[in-house]
């Protein structure tokens, strides 16, 4: 349908959120952007910067979160402290999940949105995982060590872990988890400069790489990082069965029903009381895309914890549940932009869609709970900046805009068909109608396609959602030219064919250093870049929002191996090892 309109914005807009009203009593939606992806690893899904606790050999280089002596109690960290009862064992949770992972269990080729690691994370095990700093703190790792240029690291593995088919967790199963994902579709975009992975002893594995590569630890703690048992990396191995060292083991999957898991009674950790874990006796995951389901479900009692990035439901969860909200690391939403396929190739032509949107009105009706986003890095990360300067709303700069380029053909916006994501394209093509004359059609298309045109470069405009890591080098996979390619040939990751020498050039540098303050300082260039470039329109920061029953606790934040502990929610993802239902 096209948005060309006689009747005016705020027309509109009331029409729109009156269908809204309609069709969210219906069916609802998940609000979420069409695109939200979390794969490859490196963008959404890594985080941390170094080692900590018993690190045999890392090279302690400090944090990367860019907050500028910012020594606040990370808001995060709200869960596991304070009232909470003591722990008890035993149970079952039932957990809504926005949406289902169709692509199997397998990290090199899986398609790793954040409903996968929820349930991901509970079965198999990062080497490194995000303590309450945003450090990559050693999990199934015990530390790392880099050479001079950051062209090979060791990682010194956790001895006496196996995985729950009897696998042991060593050098060799480690070294299979990195030759498999090299080989995978995804994963393999990720690890495109890595030359070996070898076994130096049984608990050592040295990665080298054919260009630096310092940020790769944060990648660890993540999708590259899960490891798998080795018998899940054999050529005939289901993809559907996943096989790790986590609190549970995978019992049954009924994609787009339900995903069971149980307790593993071998399971290696306890809590800082030392408490075996986990509690749980079982998970139960059910994929509800429904937001309004969702809500409905835990209203109910049908569902104990809830998942939920949709900004305007925020007020309702934070009012009436415990809710482990996500303040720091967050993701993205924005417009991401073809900048291969004309005319969103000129940057005149992305200049003048900035200039026509107000994105303050998007915030109010889309998005009231969140902040309006001017970059890629939220608040609290590295390269973050309070002014990038990215165009703000100037309708009449925008026209002026459009007279110097002369007749733009159709802007197409490209959309999945979920309600919410249909209204945000109305309101959004309708302001670039209204406000600036752009003749604008709006294209829905199934989530699945969605992915698959991404991948193949045949869009304009799409909605997505992504850039929740914490460290800025692991966002190369998804700006670097070297992950792009023209239109028609898969990129795996460079989505929107970004080919800017000043940000590849930024990205390589970003990968050659692990000293916080060079970080921050090349990731604000990048930022400015983005800005100056306007190769995507930011919307804003995402906003997740994880909410638990009366009775159930511990949700988030777990015990780090070698003390302290990890971040709550990070881009977010979630740990339940350390969940349990209070007595009474």
């Amino acid at each position: 349908m096209t948005t060309r309109s006689n009747i005016g914005l705020l027309a509109k807009i009331l029409a729109a959120l009156l269908a809204f009203s309609l069709i969210a009593a219906a069916c609802g939606d998940d609000g979420d952007s069409g695109g939200g992806t979390e794969t490859p690893d490196p963008g959404d899904d890594t985080g941390g910067d170094d080692t900590g606790g018993d690190d045999t050999g890392g090279d302690d280089t400090g944090g990367t979160d860019g907050t500028d002596g910012d020594d606040e109690v990370d808001p995060n960290q709200q869960d596991n402290t304070g009232d909470d009862p003591d722990p008890v064992y035993g149970g079952t949770v039932t957990i809504a999940l926005e949406a289902e992972t169709n692509s199997g269990w397998l990290p090199a080729t899986e398609q790793c949105a954040i409903s996968c690691h929820w349930i991901q994370r509970s079965i198999m095990e990062p080497l490194f995982l995000e303590d309450a700093d945003g450090n990559a703190a050693p999990f199934l790792a015990t530390g790392f060590e880099f050479n001079d240029d950051f062209t090979e690291v060791d990682i010194f593995l956790r001895e006496g872990i196996s995985f729950t088919n009897g696998e042991a967790f060593d050098a060799d199963a480690v070294v299979a988890n990195f030759v498999r994902s090299q080989a995978g579709t995804i994963l393999g975009q990720v690890l495109v400069d890595l030359i070996s992975a070898e076994k130096v002893d049984d608990f050592t594995v040295k990665l080298t790489f054919q260009k630096p590569q310092s940020q790769i630890i944060e990648g660890l703690t993540g999708q590259l990082g899960y490891m798998g048992a080795p018998a899940m990396m054999a050529a005939d191995a289901d993809p559907t069965v996943m096989i790790g060292t986590g609190p549970f083991v995978q019992v049954e999957w009924n994609p787009d029903v339900e995903f069971v898991a149980e307790r593993n009674p071998d399971y290696w950790r306890s809590d800082e009381a030392g408490n075996q874990l986990p509690f749980l006796d079982g998970i139960v995951f059910r994929p509800i895309p429904d937001k309004d389901a969702r809500l409905n479900a835990v209203e109910s009692g049908d569902v104990d914890i809830n998942m939920s990035s949709f900004s305007e439901d925020q007020e309702f969860w934070l009012a009436n549940y415990r809710t482990v909200p996500e303040t720091k690391f967050r993701e993205t939403t924005y417009l991401l932009i073809n900048n291969a396929q004309a005319p969103m190739d000129d940057e005149r032509v992305r200049r003048a869609l900035a200039l026509c949107m107000d994105r303050s009105v998007y915030q109010q009706l889309r998005a009231p709970a969140s902040e309006i986003a001017n970059g890629p890095f939220a608040p609290g990360v590295a390269g973050y900046l309070a002014d990038t300067g990215f165009p703000e709303f100037d309708p009449e700069a925008g026209r002026a805009l459009l007279d110097e380029i002369g007749d733009i053909p159709t802007i197409e916006y490209g959309t999945t068909p979920v309600p919410a994501n249909v209204i945000t394209a109305d309101l959004i093509t309708g302001m670039w109608s209204d406000n600036c004359g752009i003749d604008t059609e709006v294209v829905t298309i199934e989530q699945g396609n969605f992915i698959t045109q991404a991948l193949l470069g045949n869009f304009q405009v799409f909605l997505w959602r992504n850039h929740g890591a914490i460290s800025p080098g692991s966002e190369d996979v998804w700006w670097h030219e070297d992950h792009g390619g023209p239109v028609g040939a898969l990129a795996i990751a460079n989505f929107g064919r970004i080919s800017n020498p000043d940000i590849n050039a930024g990205l390589d540098a970003t990968n050659a250093t692990r000293d916080p303050a060079e970080l921050a300082s090349i990731a604000e260039d990048i930022n400015r870049e983005f800005a100056d470039h306007v190769h995507n329109i930011w919307l804003n920061w995402t906003e997740w929002t994880q909410v638990m029953n009366e009775n159930v606790y511990g949700l988030g934040s777990t015990t780090l191996p070698d003390g302290g502990r990890s971040m709550s929610v990070i881009a977010g993802r979630v740990s339940f090892d350390e969940v349990f239902i209070a007595q009474g």
